[in-house]
């Protein structure tokens, strides 16, 4: 799978979890779950896995000083 099928996919694949998100907290927000606890969890899952992302290839930003 070469960089350009990759990118294809990953577009894809956040379009659909984007579009079945609404779906599933339709079912979820208001008999298990209230909504402001849902967007809590939904923070807290993606912050997990943000930061699982980069222990594992952490990068450095190096800031110029002409884009200050």
């Amino acid at each position: 799978m070469n960089e350009n099928q990759k990118a294809r996919a990953a577009v894809l694949l956040g379009n659909f979890f984007f579009g079945t998100s609404v779906i599933a907290v339709k079912h979820i927000s208001p008999s298990l779950i209230p909504p402001i606890a849902l967007t809590a969890v939904r923070i807290l899952v993606t912050l997990v896995f943000f930061w699982s992302m980069y222990a594992m290839k952490p990068v450095k930003m190096v800031f110029i000083r002409k884009d200050i």
